[in-house]
């Protein structure tokens, strides 16, 4: 059984070995990129969590939450955590 991400279309074929590479290499990204809602979903939440925490640490002067991290490169997988 091929993983997830091959196209079983293509086996048996003469497709060149670095094209084949290249074409599961393209599948797995597509298949591992985050979905739209999971890039809303992971925004909301920092959202929330920054403004819980400027909330309980005083204000914006004086608490920052920054992202870091896959999350803030945007290289995250989905079961990635959020670095802040």
């Amino acid at each position: 059984q091929p993983p997830p991400w091959i196209d079983d279309t293509e086996h048996g074929t003469n497709i060149p070995p670095l094209v084949a590479l290249h074409n599961e290499i393209v599948s797995f990204v597509s298949l591992m990129k985050p979905q739209e809602d999971e890039i809303l979903m992971r925004e909301r939440l920092v959202k929330e969590v920054s403004e819980i925490a400027v909330l309980a640490f005083g204000g914006p002067k004086q608490c920052k939450v920054v992202v870091f991290g896959s999350q803030a490169t945007g290289l995250f997988l989905p079961s990635s955590d959020i670095d802040l």
